[in-house]
């Protein structure tokens, strides 16, 4: 029989590997920027080519939310202005008590480019308090 020689693999020297991690986790600690939470984004809305057109019905509450020259935040539904965000509340409370079934209710939401996130959040939360929880979001065509 044939002795086979053993290959042995060479070690690699692995001494400066610490040195090497704890001065990139330091440099990647210096140089990252930690922000806090910014509810001041302004929301880009997308564009698309084509979109269906949407019927008017009962289970369909429109809102939109615009922002004058004044910086004023006004809210419509349906053809309808608000100043502020509870009479808005009150509005759809009464729209809800009117629809026929309550489940089935979808808001569909157009919001101005220059909007900040916040205001759209509120918007959110105040339809998850009134428990309608389908929303879809109206979008520009090309």
């Amino acid at each position: 029989m044939i002795k086979r020689k053993k290959i042995e693999t060479p070690e690699f020297n692995t001494t400066a590997l610490p040195d090497i991690i704890f001065m990139l986790l330091f440099f990647f600690m210096v140089v990252t920027v930690i922000r806090k939470e910014n509810e001041n984004i302004k929301i880009i809305l997308p564009s698309v080519s084509h979109a269906e057109q949407i019927e008017q019905d009962d289970n369909y509450v429109f809102l939109s939310i615009d922002k004058k020259d004044d910086d004023k935040i006004v809210y419509h539904m349906n053809n309808q202005k608000f100043n502020e965000l509870l009479h808005l509340k009150s509005a759809l409370a009464l729209f809800k008590k009117k629809s026929n079934n309550t489940q089935s209710i979808i808001a569909k939401i157009k919001i101005e480019k220059s909007l900040a996130l916040a205001i759209v959040n509120q918007v959110k939360r105040l339809l998850q308090e009134l428990e309608i929880y389908r929303l879809e979001y109206l979008v520009k065509r090309k």
